[in-house]
């Protein structure tokens, strides 16, 4: 066992906010309570790496794909948010991981249920940073897939889950018996199944806007 005074832990940890930060120095990696993670330097490595796929795929190629897979990207976001009672604890804490790691500060408009619309802001964003110091643009595609991924995995588990050959009937707040899951409501809500991804349509149940950058182009 290597008890040397002045050698670093193999395990450091760092509590900011509430989350555990753990790195294993021995593997070269890190996690934020759990769930793993990896660093970049934002204005040059990752902007390189996004620049070299935009060049590529050309703008508005590149936008749809950042969006598409925004979208299918929210299994450990989701996760997060369906441990918590509401979508808006849920967010909360999911918030909490986002400006902690360089993501910008995260809020939630307002949500309508049953319009099922969100809107949401982004402060900061590394999207937009990386914009502005690339003098590129081509919105907030990744982020804004995201937050229509959470707006349609909130419908999903609205609606209910319904068996294969069954038709859902649940509504927030009540059970149907077609339904193997309790239908989320304002106040308790059930924990929300993620839906299997597909390619599919923007989802009309979000507005994300941006402080920094506003997307430019629809998923296809």
């Amino acid at each position: 066992m290597d008890t040397h005074p002045h050698r670093p832990p193999e395990t450091p940890t760092l509590e900011v906010c509430g989350l555990e930060y753990r790195w294993d120095l021995a593997r070269g990696s890190f996690t934020i309570s759990g769930v793993a993670g990896v660093a970049f330097f934002r204005d040059s490595t990752l902007a390189r790496l996004l620049v070299g796929f935009l060049t590529t795929l050309g703008p508005h190629r590149f936008a749809l794909m950042m969006l598409a897979e925004g979208q299918r990207s929210i299994d450990e976001d989701w996760d997060i948010i369906s441990a918590h009672a509401s979508f808006e604890a849920g967010f909360a804490e999911l918030a909490k991981y986002a400006y902690t790691a360089g993501w910008g500060r995260w809020e939630l408009i307002g949500i309508d249920r049953e319009a099922r619309r969100g809107v949401f802001r982004v402060h900061n964003g590394w999207e937009g940073a990386i914009q502005r110091a690339t003098a590129l643009n081509w919105g907030v595609g990744l982020v804004a897939g995201k937050f229509t991924g959470f707006c349609r995995s909130c419908s999903a588990a609205t609606a209910g889950r319904a068996r294969p050959g069954s038709s859902p009937t649940a509504t927030p707040g009540t059970r149907s018996s077609s339904s193997p899951r309790s239908a989320p409501s304002a106040t308790s809500w059930a924990r929300w199944p993620t839906p299997a991804w597909r390619p599919m349509p923007t989802c009309s149940a979000c507005s994300p806007t941006s402080s920094s950058a506003r997307p430019r182009a629809s998923a296809p």
